[in-house]
């Protein structure tokens, strides 16, 4: 077990499972949900998004459900904002969230169909920002910094993205870190709609750590669209080792919301199997 890399993971389901739902939960179940997490054991939980109710209604009471759990000492709450205004609301409630996430780091979607629906920026408007990340970065005394694609895989408007196109968006935002004089630590892949294949993960884990070994943190953000996350993982965990991070980010079934509203305890419902 020596040779494996260090796991980290961040519970997604008030976040990524919660913003699928129906949009009238009320806050009160999110919440006694949200509580139920803190106690299990988790070191880091996703609490929702600071993003527009009329997009995503399922997140309109973000700050309400904020105000109202009660944060476990030794968990890091985080949350998600895609632009500016995002993050000064998010900014209002450090702590207990962290805004640890936002530092030091570019990112773009290899979709534009999908940019534009998620963040409402095409890959330029989202590429034209980095300079201004950096500095950004450069001006916070930044050590370290971190690259990342979205929709990585494939996109369910304009089909594969290939191991060659996501190489040359990380490549050129390492090129500009470095230039910065910001070496380059962290690596995000995000696949928001489930194309990942394990052997692909594997050829890009390696492409990745054969071209920029100083790369030893990686984020994967796999979704199980097509029943493939969990052996992509499991590759994940093959292909890096000892000297590696490796961040995944489970989430837990949204119906358990429903569950704790026919059992008044504190913690997770019984599961019915």
């Amino acid at each position: 077990m020596s040779n494996y890399p260090k796991v980290i993971l961040t519970e997604e389901g008030m976040r990524d499972g919660l913003q699928i739902e129906h949009p009238d939960i009320p806050v009160a179940d999110k919440i006694r949900l949200l509580d139920a997490l803190s106690e299990t054991g988790l070191k880091e939980i996703a609490v929702g998004s600071f993003v527009s109710p009329r997009w995503v209604p399922q997140m309109a009471c973000i700050d309400e459900l904020v105000r109202g759990f009660h944060p476990k000492p030794g968990v890091t709450y985080t949350a998600t904002a895609l632009n500016e205004m995002g993050r000064e609301r998010l900014r209002q409630y450090i702590p207990p969230l962290s805004d640890e996430k936002y530092q030091a780091q570019t990112a773009v979607y290899l979709c534009d169909v999908f940019a534009q629906r998620n963040i409402n920026r095409t890959i330029a408007q989202q590429m034209a920002r980095w300079p201004k990340a950096i500095e950004e970065a450069k001006a916070k005394g930044a050590k370290a910094a971190g690259i990342g694609i979205s929709a990585s895989w494939g996109s369910n408007w304009t089909g594969e993205v290939t191991q060659a196109d996501r190489m040359t968006m990380l490549e050129r935002q390492y090129r500009l870190w470095e230039e910065a004089g910001i070496p380059v630590a962290k690596v995000s892949i995000s696949d928001p709609m489930g194309w990942n294949m394990p052997d692909q993960v594997e050829r890009q884990l390696m492409a990745i750590k054969e071209r920029w070994p100083s790369i030893k943190s990686f984020n994967l953000h796999l979704h199980n669209t097509r029943g493939m996350a969990l052996t992509s993982s499991y590759v994940c965990l093959k292909v890096l080792n000892a000297t590696d991070t490796l961040l995944l980010q489970p989430a837990i079934a949204a119906w358990e919301v429903v569950l704790l509203r026919q059992w008044p305890v504190r913690g997770l419902a019984p599961r019915k199997i």
